[in-house]
């Protein structure tokens, strides 16, 4: 582990939690400045370079067909809220407007509101969606074994690319968690990534900061900082449709003591966000594990990426039977 750690393909060893005991407190901090330093150079080389565009060409080919499934299935998602309109009648309340034909005679002068049946998918507000990937030591450590940040990277890409031209309908954020901070802003609410290089530079950042970062794992925290996000652009910028939270994550949680209860509960904490996991990796069947444990509709095991698109779409499915079952109590 550590700063520098490359992914060289070998077989990977790591340490036990005693021997981790043993290492004093001071060579742990100067690991962790001489991690946080190199990362600040790699992210300021990013941000000045021209960038690697054959790895991001690579990246968008492995997952250009589940862009254009994703787009397809963002455009055709339902709105959660139908618009409300007056519905003309002889029941519900009195029609200021129609005073005069009430004392005509007139039954039909009263008025309740409804859902505007003849245009059920017209969604008025925008979704609003933050991605929260796994950005911890071990996602580029076990890369050599599994491909589990390549599949992150493509993720990302699939995302960004989905998203292009549907800034009216979703506004969404992609942020990252590691050992070192629960957030890590990679592409703040309202970015237009506008060129291949603005993407190239998202995705090299996600990965400068798994490959630089200090051991442990801030899932729970990551998911409670997304909602936070949430909440607070709901403030300044008003409600949205739906609030989603879609994680992504190497299900490395055992060896930090992270157990499907606490998952659940981080999961499950907003009552207004439904939250999301997928484990994009598996050590030993453990993501398999903790999605049984997991009620559904808050954690899958998507370990091939063409089953993400249907598996997102599944998301919305889940979180707009939830709106539903919110909006009837």
């Amino acid at each position: 582990g550590g700063p520098y750690r490359m992914d060289k393909g070998h077989e990977v060893h790591q340490i036990s939690d005693e021997a981790k005991e043993n290492i004093s407190k001071e060579a742990k901090a100067a690991a962790r400045k001489m991690g946080q330093e190199a990362l600040a150079k790699r992210l300021k080389d990013i941000d000045m370079g021209g960038g690697d565009f054959a790895f991001y060409r690579e990246l968008h080919g492995a997952v250009e067909k589940e862009i254009h499934a994703l787009r397809g299935v963002l455009r055709r998602v339902d709105a959660a809220a139908k618009e409300r309109v007056w519905l003309k009648g002889t029941e519900g309340e009195l029609d200021d407007n129609r005073l005069v034909d009430a004392r005509a005679g007139e039954a039909a002068v009263f008025r309740r509101r409804a859902d505007q049946r003849d245009t059920p998918h017209v969604q008025i507000k925008p979704k609003r969606l933050v991605f929260l990937f796994d950005c911890s030591a071990s996602m580029v450590r076990f890369n050599g074994v599994d491909g589990r940040l390549q599949a992150a990277a493509e993720a990302a890409v699939m995302l960004m690319e989905a998203m292009d031209g549907l800034s009216k309908r979703f506004e969404w954020c992609l942020v990252g968690h590691s050992g070192d901070s629960p957030q890590h802003m990679l592409v703040p609410f309202g970015t237009e990534l506008r060129h291949e290089m603005d993407r190239l530079k998202v995705v090299q950042r996600l990965w400068a900061h798994s490959e630089y970062c200090g051991s442990g794992d801030n899932t729970l925290q990551g998911l409670e900082k997304a909602s936070q996000l949430l909440a607070a652009r709901a403030v300044s910028h008003g409600p949205a449709d739906q609030q989603l939270v879609i994680a992504f994550s190497d299900a490395n949680m055992d060896r930090y003591g992270i157990s499907s209860d606490a998952l659940e509960r981080a999961l499950k904490s907003g009552r207004d966000v439904h939250q999301s996991v997928f484990f994009i990796a598996s050590s030993n069947g453990e993501a398999e594990r903790i999605t049984q444990r997991v009620s559904p509709g808050h954690a899958y095991t998507v370990l091939d990426m063409k089953h993400m698109p249907t598996m997102i779409k599944t998301v919305f499915t889940h979180s707009l039977q939830r709106a539903v079952r919110t909006a009837s109590l």
